[in-house]
């Protein structure tokens, strides 16, 4: 897994890249958490800019966090970039600093374990988990290796991790 630290200044804005049509609040935010398809980027002040992304190698999966824009660490080709900094969820986040704390995962696969995200953890004490996964057909949480699910509840959180990590 790459995961590189944010750069220790406020968060100005956040962007999800989403499938082509899909980028509004009813097909993105739902209890608990955002199911973004292909990644996103935070931009810091002082003009940095980090995005995360899905990764597969087949049997492994896991979430990287560089400091790149999204067109530089994946195509962006037939995606809607999407601002989401004024979304409920974000809007309390915006202007803190934020530090990747630690690696949520892993969870077992074909090849052994594989690690399916990270924590990022705010100024003001609030938690947000970026793992694998999409929404499921229950409106729950479920393992999905091309898709990333941002979780701000962290009960919500740690129960999918948990799940996760038993198989």
């Amino acid at each position: 897994m790459a995961i590189e630290q944010p750069p220790g200044a406020a968060l100005e804005s956040v962007t999800y890249y989403t499938v082509e049509g899909q980028a509004r609040a009813e097909n993105v935010a739902f209890a608990g958490f955002h199911s973004v398809d292909f990644g996103f980027e935070l931009r810091f002040a002082g003009g940095r800019t980090y995005s995360a992304v899905w990764n597969l190698r087949l049997p492994t999966a896991w979430v990287s966090f560089s400091e790149h824009p999204m067109g530089r660490v994946v195509s962006t080709d037939g995606c809607d970039a999407v601002e989401v900094g004024r979304w409920p969820d974000w809007r309390p986040l915006v202007g803190q600093t934020c530090w990747v704390t630690a690696v949520a995962g892993p969870k077992p696969d074909a090849s052994g374990w594989t690690d399916v995200g990270f924590h990022l953890d705010f100024a003001g004490g609030e938690r947000v988990t970026v793992a694998l996964g999409t929404l499921a057909d229950d409106g729950g949480l479920e393992y999905q290796p091309d898709d990333l699910v941002v979780i701000f509840d962290r009960a919500l959180a740690d129960e999918y991790i948990t799940d996760l990590q038993r198989g």
